[in-house]
């Protein structure tokens, strides 16, 4: 696989793309938010590979720039799709590895993407979930009229790759954070949970975010 994207004029690559060389590639996890962070899977060899591409064409770049390419990557090369559609069941956390593979996702599967490939960039990076949907944000320097969240005194701007009308510092979902975590290895514990098929949340918490396209 390979991918283009552009921020301005400027375009950018990634070559030689093999997420199912991935050691997550066709894996799933129960959703469970006490595991939030390792869904990210920070790791991942393929994320690691794509993530040097990138900054090796982003020499001096700051956070905010190398941050907003990051959403344009994924504006420009990914759709949305519910899981319902995809796997048949209302709510799966897919890791990163499925969503580059097929170029699609749900809010968490494009939000752990993200995550993923910004972690692996340098970025200071948490994922956000919602009662009904997830996103991402990045501590950097922001706009006083960007939404941000707000921890241990620092502020992380809000990126929701799953909408192709978002912006750096544009909060979609409005409703209150519910659980963030900045991303980390999964550990051996987590491993030992993994199946090879999509495993659903717990319906009390169905994602309900409507489609934005």
């Amino acid at each position: 696989m390979n991918f283009m994207f552009k921020v301005g004029f400027t375009k950018y690559y990634i070559h030689m793309v093999y997420p199912e060389k991935s050691q997550y590639y066709n894996k799933y996890a129960p959703c469970f938010d006490p595991d939030l962070k390792f869904f990210a899977t920070i790791d991942d060899t393929v994320i690691r590979d794509m993530a040097r591409q990138l900054n090796n064409q982003m020499p001096n770049r700051s956070t905010a720039y190398k941050a907003k390419a990051l959403l344009n990557f994924f504006h420009q090369n990914f759709t949305y799709i519910s899981d319902k559609d995809q796997f048949g069941i209302d709510d799966v956390w897919e890791f990163p590895a499925q969503v580059i593979k097929v170029m699609r996702g749900d809010c968490d599967g494009l939000a752990l993407a993200y995550t993923s490939l910004a972690y692996n960039m340098g970025l200071d990076v948490m994922t956000l979930r919602y009662k009904d949907h997830m996103a991402t944000a990045v501590c950097m320097e922001g706009k006083p009229e960007w939404d941000f969240y707000e921890s241990v005194n620092k502020k992380y701007f809000i990126i929701d790759p799953s909408h192709h009308k978002s912006k750096v510092g544009l909060a979609v979902c409005k409703t209150p954070v519910i659980a963030f975590e900045i991303p980390v290895k999964p550990n051996e514990s987590f491993r030992m949970k993994f199946t090879s098929t999509p495993q659903p949340y717990p319906p009390t918490y169905l994602q309900c975010f409507p489609p934005p396209y």
